[in-house]
């Protein structure tokens, strides 16, 4: 559990490095580690807590531009740190939902109470996404709708930036 927790703070060190947010996940993490072998679900612990796609152990880290690398005692962790077309539509999917999440938070709504989201962006890119996915993001926001415009009776609303873009959220009952 010793060797999970440091991969992970060497983990979020790379993030943080490279300035990418754990909501944004990323493909691969290759652990070195000379001392033990790790168990296959403190694997997927690590998976979860760096929010990466695969682990590999392995005795050689790759090189090159897009991995980023750190050594600290026995354990060397390399992280591909290049965010591919999907990545970056999962991470700002999440990012969509955190907010909406959020914004139910602030209104004091439960997971009970359904609403219906509205948005509003000058940004296509945010546009075609959210319309794309969003089945996914009634899912993950218990929303019975997301739709683009604004709503007759507004419960809470907000602007958000995301991937530098303006995007108003707004929820009703």
């Amino acid at each position: 559990m010793k060797s999970v927790r440091k991969i992970c703070e060497l983990g979020h060190s790379l993030r943080k490095k490279a300035g990418i947010k754990v909501r944004q996940p990323l493909e691969n993490l290759k652990i070195k580690n000379k001392k033990s072998k790790i168990e296959e679900e403190l694997l997927d612990l690590i998976k979860d807590e760096l929010n990466v796609k695969k682990i590999e152990v392995t005795t050689v880290l790759p090189e090159g531009e897009k991995w980023s690398k750190i050594v600290e005692g026995e354990i060397e962790v390399a992280l591909e740190t290049e965010i591919t077309p999907e990545l970056k539509v999962e991470g700002t999917l999440r990012e969509i939902a955190r907010q909406i999440s959020d914004l139910r938070k602030e209104a004091r709504l439960t997971i009970n109470d359904s609403v219906a989201v509205y948005f509003k962006t000058e940004s296509k890119e945010l546009k075609n996404m959210i319309e794309k996915f969003e089945k996914e993001l009634k899912e993950k926001t218990a929303s019975k709708s997301v739709t683009e415009g604004e709503p007759a009776k507004i419960l809470i609303k907000k602007q958000f930036e995301i991937n530098n873009e303006k995007i108003d959220l707004s929820l009703c009952k």
